[in-house]
């Protein structure tokens, strides 16, 4: 094999998920979900074989988009969709080892070829609700600035960029040997906002445009880059001479020619925004709106299975989790009304089948005189005083142990013994599981559940439980009290992350088949665990233990509801 460049070796492979999408309602790449102009089909079927046999040529359509624009035809160069024309960007303004100033999260491909190109990618988190960060990306221009590449309005946030900072943002880049600066407007049609009325007084400045979104190409791959008449010129230089193939070239043409076809296409996702928003804030879904043609919805660490449940559906939305702050966020593309109907109904759907979760200790079982004392003698042991049970409250009221073992430790550690996870667990669990001369601790645990409440909760709900227990003790006090086919389904310490990861909570949904839920459990972990997972949490009072700050910890921690015990979820 050939010697790879370090830089394509440290990079993460782009792999968007193309597979499979026929025949299904495409909401997840925010195209143009009816299509083009019936005249594109109409240029295309007149293709003949002269037009395939040929280069194409780029005179007249460069020309049209000048006149549609409004600027000199020198001053538009047709590009294989926006993804060349930021290649070409970069390729021809930015010097290798130069940095990058990109507002984050935006399109992938921005960064992906800046680190191809050899350059250092500075990225500049979103602000609160998404805003511009106009200040800290003016900080960050600094000397050894090459460029800076902003989208407006953004994907996936639909942020448009502030028309006095996008003008600051040119003035500043005046300052570092006109620094280059990108401005992709592949989402212009839905706004209306364009940075190309700023082209003849900023000589650094290229706008990138596209028919793959509002005019419904994204096949062809067409797309423009417009500059100044000099700038231009230098990226046609730079350009390959025929990346544009005829047919794309011919659409173009006939797309310009009846673009009244993209002036109706918006209008009907102007129509049907409201009615999208609506719908998914009916289902207490938090929900952001841009200016673009598509939403977020937050839907917490379920997010990719509510996504791979609708595609099963027919349904495809787009999980961007692993984007920056849009951890549990789908972006769903609006189409028309009847799509967006159909959008809804699929995921009322998904979300109908609810399914109930359930902790084990201090829910299903009284641990009061069990893991409590435990922990309470596990710690005395080690600090040589006693432990009383106000302050394992409060050390569970703080959260963050992994499992009661880590929470003895940490109550030992504060009180000024070093110990190890290993000397506590050995203690703990003599006294809880016990030895041949002494029983254990865990004969002392109440069954708390009154006769007949899960087997009438199992015939309305799916049934399971998520505990911190390992396997072994989970099944021995299930099968104790005669329980365990009362559930659906069992996570336990060895098959996820303990809470306040929802990676457990998830888990269940899965084995249940469910995209919704309730989860009940009486620590601000569990609570935590259940917002993070994107589903209801229930606060239980801890069955043995009286302590008036329990219910005011859970309701902070983000409780929707309060109650007692178990015995109440009916009501």
């Amino acid at each position: 094999m050939a010697r790879i460049r370090k830089a394509v070796q440290a990079m993460r492979p782009y792999r968007p998920p193309t597979a499979g999408r026929g025949g299904k309602l495409r909401l997840d790449f925010n195209e143009n979900t009816l299509g083009p102009s019936s005249a594109v089909y109409d240029a295309l079927a007149k293709l003949g074989p002269e037009d395939l046999a040929t280069y194409p040529e780029y005179g007249m359509i460069e020309g049209e988009l000048a006149a549609h624009l409004g600027v000199d035809p020198q001053q538009v160069v047709v590009v294989n969709a926006t993804d060349e024309g930021i290649k070409l960007f970069l390729q021809t303004f930015v010097e290798p080892g130069s940095r990058l100033v990109l507002p984050v999260p935006t399109y992938a491909m921005f960064a992906f070829y800046a680190e191809l190109c050899g350059v250092d990618v500075r990225q500049i988190p979103y602000g609160e609700n998404f805003e511009f960060p106009t200040q800290e990306l003016l900080a960050a221009m600094q000397p050894g600035l090459g460029s800076v590449i902003v989208c407006h309005p953004n994907n996936p946030t639909g942020t448009l960029v502030p028309e006095d900072a996008l003008e600051r943002i040119l003035q500043r880049a005046l300052e570092f040997d006109d620094a280059a600066v990108l401005v992709d407007e592949a989402y212009f049609e839905f706004t209306g906002r364009s940075a190309l009325p700023l082209i003849e007084r900023y000589p650094g400045l290229v706008v990138s445009r596209t028919f793959s979104k509002a005019f419904g190409m994204a096949g062809l791959r067409l797309g423009y880059l417009v500059s100044n008449i000099e700038a231009a010129a230098a990226l046609r230089k730079a350009a390959s001479p025929y990346s544009v193939n005829s047919a794309a070239v011919a659409a173009g043409r006939a797309a310009l020619a009846a673009s009244s076809a993209v002036d109706q296409y918006v209008a009907q996702v102007d129509r049907a925004r409201p009615l999208l928003v609506d719908g998914l804030r009916a289902m207490d879904l938090e929900v952001h709106v841009g200016a673009a043609n598509f939403v977020l919805a937050r839907f917490g660490a379920r997010s990719k299975l509510v996504q791979d449940t609708l595609f099963e559906r027919g349904v495809l939305v787009r999980d961007r989790s692993a984007d920056l702050g849009l951890s549990g966020v789908l972006r769903i593309t609006i189409g028309d009304s009847e799509q967006v109907r159909t959008l809804l109904s699929a995921l009322e759907q998904t979300l109908e089948r609810r399914a109930l979760l359930l902790d084990m200790d201090g829910v299903l079982v009284d641990v009061s005189r069990s893991y409590r004392t435990a922990i309470a003698q596990t710690a005395e042991h080690f600090l040589g005083r006693p432990v009383s049970q106000e302050q394992i409250q409060a050390a569970k009221q703080r959260g963050g142990a992994a499992n009661d073992w880590e929470l003895t430790r940490q109550i030992v550690l504060d009180g000024g013994t070093e110990v190890s996870l290993e000397q506590v667990t050995e203690h703990f669990q003599r006294l809880y599981i016990g030895t041949q001369k002494n029983p254990g601790l865990r004969l002392s645990e109440r069954w708390l559940p009154e006769a007949g409440l899960l087997e009438r909760l199992g015939r309305e709900r799916p049934l399971a439980v998520v505990t911190a227990r390992p396997r072994a003790e989970a099944l021995w006090t299930l099968e104790r009290f005669n329980a365990l086919e009362l559930f659906d389904a069992l996570v336990c310490a060895q098959d996820a992350p303990a809470k306040p990861d929802p990676a457990g909570l998830v888990l269940a949904l899965e084995r249940l088949g469910c995209c919704a839920g309730d989860y009940a459990g009486d620590s601000v972990d569990d609570v935590a665990a259940a917002r993070a997972c994107g589903i209801r949490p229930i606060g239980v009072l801890p069955a043995g233990i009286d302590s008036p700050d329990i219910a005011a910890a859970l309701a902070e921690a983000g409780a929707v509801r309060m109650i007692g015990s178990i015995n109440e979820l009916e009501e």
